[in-house]
């Protein structure tokens, strides 16, 4: 029996919640918390619960079952309960750093010592105020590693001078190769991924200007046979994927899957990313392994803006990918009559006829809409073709759209009483849907009262 959790038990629960939303936050920001990535992770997760949780309770304090509001309460005083533990052991450790550091007598630098050694494994050496800067932990990383990890410059100047191999690499065999401000930045990862991969996958310009300009390869391929350009693009970063240009991105390069950066760019990147992407040379009809150029990408996407400006430059209109479909056929699927009207403005053929013998009409009609039908119709789509089961768009029409869909095909002079591969006329579609309104608007317009003419020739009358 579903019980009423109190209206002044839940605002009583919502000052407890606000309480703790404000100690999370403050330990959200503190110094020491900064450096743990993993704990961050839990407050922030923990931050997001207590602010849905009472309007949780309240939207659904009518129904919820008494066992069920338990077991939510139950589990959001747990994960507090872990966060507390987690909060409290780092407390300790701090306070036992710290009282190692009084008993050794040594002098090691707060910043040093607090950023780079928490959560590590690191057997930490120091003599006379020193760190060993070379000792590794259980991933194979050293001090540099973490330091520039933490984008700690200062920390990077105070190892660099006194010691630090600078060509360690960590168990992925990313090395951090830093000597007197120099960075050789050519060193692959087990995916393949130099650092200007992830400076442009992270969207950061200036790192992507220091690598490049310390001799980074713009054209160096990953795993998946893509430059760090694809990465910029996908990422959207319009400055990064000029900079990479104007140093002599390839344009044309195809990955793994045959795709080029502008296949990518029109699916899921902007404008602009086009723009610069063609002015300089991209290739607009290049396809990839499903035979699909960048129009078709843009269209799927929806994309009317990429649509028309691949379009104005020269996008042809009716290739065929591996299921030879056109990007017709794809607008129509994806009902977007804007971008409908832009390809048969342009010179798309409105009939033509995919791997199941379908043209763009059997998409939109399945799709039930209503104005592309229209505007395909007007723009003299045939209505009573078959595909690869002897079905008319009829047939799909009755089976899955509405009324007016199958008024519109009908008045254009569709079959009433065409046979698929079954025998089956679209009335018997209509009927096993329970569609009345479109069962007697096909009797009224000649639709015969039998829906399957068997293989012998025998007729089933209709109930």
């Amino acid at each position: 029996m579903a019980g009423t959790f109190p209206i002044d038990a839940l605002e009583k629960l919502d000052k407890e919640i606000a309480s703790i939303a404000k100690m999370l936050s403050s330990f959200y920001r503190s110094p020491e918390v900064k450096k743990r990535f993993r704990l961050r992770r839990e407050i922030m997760d923990s931050m997001r619960q207590t602010s849905s949780l009472t309007d949780k309770l309240k939207r659904y304090q009518s129904q919820i079952e008494k066992r069920d509001l338990d077991g939510i309460l139950s589990s959001f005083y747990f994960q507090m309960t872990k966060l507390s533990s987690n909060i409290d052991n780092l407390e300790k450790e701090m306070e036992k750093r710290q009282q190692d550091k009084n008993t050794e007598g040594r002098q090691v630098k707060t910043d040093v010592n607090e950023s780079m050694f928490c959560d590590l494994t690191m057997d930490v050496k120091m003599t006379n105020g020193c760190i060993d800067q070379n000792l590794k932990d259980n991933f194979q990383k050293t001090a540099l590693h973490y330091a520039a990890e933490e984008s700690r410059l200062n920390i990077c100047q105070l190892l660099v001078p006194n010691g630090t191999t600078l060509n360690e690499t960590d168990s992925k065999r990313m090395a951090v190769l830093i000597t007197n401000g120099c960075i050789n930045p050519n060193l692959k990862d087990d995916f393949q991924n130099t650092a200007l991969h992830y400076a442009s996958e992270e969207s950061r310009l200036d790192i992507c200007q220091i690598l490049v300009s310390n001799g980074a390869n713009v054209n160096a391929l990953d795993s998946k046979n893509r430059t760090p350009l694809y990465n910029a693009i996908r990422q959207g970063s319009l400055d990064i994927c000029q900079f990479l240009v104007s140093n002599g991105a390839l344009l044309n390069s195809q990955d793994n899957f045959q795709k080029r950066a502008l296949h990518y760019a029109a699916e899921e990147s902007t404008l602009d990313i086009c723009q610069v992407l063609v002015s300089n040379g991209a290739t607009i009809n290049a396809i990839d392994f499903k035979n699909r150029t960048a129009l078709f990408y843009a269209v799927r996407r929806g994309s009317l803006d990429i649509s028309q400006f691949l379009i104005s430059n020269g996008a042809l209109l009716n290739l065929k990918d591996d299921f030879q479909r056109t990007v017709l056929h794809y607008a129509t699927k994806e009902s977007r009559l804007d971008i409908c009207q832009v390809l048969v403005s342009n010179g798309a053929a409105i009939n033509t006829l995919d791997s199941k013998n379908r043209t763009p009409l059997y998409y939109a009609a399945r799709r039930d809409s209503l104005d592309i039908c229209q505007f395909l119709v007007s723009n003299g789509a045939l209505l009573n073709l078959k595909d690869n089961f002897q079905k008319t768009v009829l047939h799909y029409a009755t089976e899955e759209s509405g009324l007016d869909i199958c008024q519109l095909i009908v008045s254009n002079g569709a079959a009433i009483n065409a046979l698929d591969s079954k025998n089956r006329t679209p009335l018997y579609y209509a009927a096993r849907r329970g569609t009345l309104d479109i069962c007697q608007f096909l009797v009224s317009n000649g639709a015969l009262y039998y829906d399957v003419r068997r293989r012998d020739g025998a007729r089933f009358q209709m109930a």
